[in-house]
């Protein structure tokens, strides 16, 4: 299953899509 990962607002957090789980 590929995931695409975004770079969010706080440089340390990454966003997963979809789900939208943030670590």
């Amino acid at each position: 299953m590929f995931i695409q990962t975004e770079s969010t607002p706080n440089p340390a957090t990454l966003k997963f899509l979809p789900g939208q789980t943030v670590l």
